[in-house]
């Protein structure tokens, strides 16, 4: 008689393995990440469909198999599907599936990680509905649209999850002040990927690897910091986060963030925390190209 186990679980990945399975990459509460197989998934009314989607939420049964866990069956708590009717969420929730992978080691689990994992999903989803609805109305011109607005939102939520995750893990970047001279940085600065963090103007002119960002992008970079400091300490507690968890996540239509930025400075420091998680990982974020290429489109 095969070994069953139940795990809570948001499914990061699913690819194809062989000709009628898929090999899922979970993220669970209790074991952290691992891999199992949902076995003849791609045959026609397969009972395992709706647990086999990226981003699924859900409580699963499986079996220990000779190589792989296997999906035997499940019940789906949240299916997230607000995320499969845009590009752009699409890509951004594909960013977060990178980021918990790249940032991971198999089989080691963290609680607070997996809170914030499910927060962000459920942040993310809520920019759906404006999103879709207002696509099609273009901005007049010289203002930003409601798909720009609705990116704002998205790429704030990236950055605060980003910097939430890498204090979680214990290796989050010096935001506050100059990471080499710990001198106040008030105007404009840069983030020194390689340098563990924000660097003033005198600091940046010797790192050719630093990402230069104007005073209001700096301001948000610290702002970000500290909400996701705040929002770490949240994810230790065993309720779980509320989706607000403190920040004032706006309408998508409203045309300004949580944390007051608005989209050049909100890319430009998703990007460079972006930069940040390769150098840790040592390997590229290539779901954070997706994400811009449609974002820039």
């Amino acid at each position: 008689m095969p070994e069953y186990f139940s795990v809570e679980a948001v499914v990061l990945q699913s690819r194809p393995l062989g000709e009628a399975d898929n090999l899922l990459t979970l993220y669970t509460r209790e074991a952290g990440r691992f891999n199992a197989a949902a076995r003849g998934v791609r045959k026609p009314r397969s009972h395992l469909v709706s647990l086999a989607q990226p981003f699924v939420h859900a409580r699963l049964y499986l079996f220990r198999g000779r190589t792989l866990p296997g999906l035997a069956q499940g019940e789906v708590l949240q299916a997230f599907r607000g995320l499969r009717g845009d590009p752009a969420l699409w890509a951004a929730a594909n960013v977060v599936a990178d980021v918990c992978q790249a940032l991971t080691l198999s089989q080691e689990p963290n609680v607070s990680l997996f809170q914030l994992l499910l927060w962000v999903l459920q942040v993310l989803e809520a920019t759906a509905p404006g999103f879709r609805q207002l696509r099609p109305s273009p901005a007049p011109e010289g203002a930003p649209g409601p798909p720009r607005q609705a990116l704002v939102a998205q790429v704030q939520a990236l950055s605060v999850f980003v910097l939430a995750a890498l204090r979680i893990l214990g290796f989050g970047p010096h935001c506050q002040d100059c990471v080499e001279c710990h001198r106040p940085v008030t105007g404009e600065g840069a983030f020194g990927p390689a340098a563990g963090g924000l660097l003033g103007p005198e600091c940046a002119g010797r790192d050719p690897s630093a990402i230069r960002l104007n005073a209001a992008a700096v301001r948000l970079l610290q702002t970000e910091d500290r909400a996701a400091a705040q929002l770490a300490q949240r994810s230790q507690s065993e309720g779980g986060l509320p989706e607000e968890c403190g920040l004032q996540w706006p309408d998508p239509q409203s045309g300004v963030s949580a944390t007051g930025g608005c989209w050049p400075e909100g890319a430009a420091v998703a990007q460079a925390l972006c930069r940040f998680v390769e150098q840790q990982a040592e390997r590229p974020l290539r779901s954070w190209s997706v994400w811009e290429q449609i974002a820039l489109a």
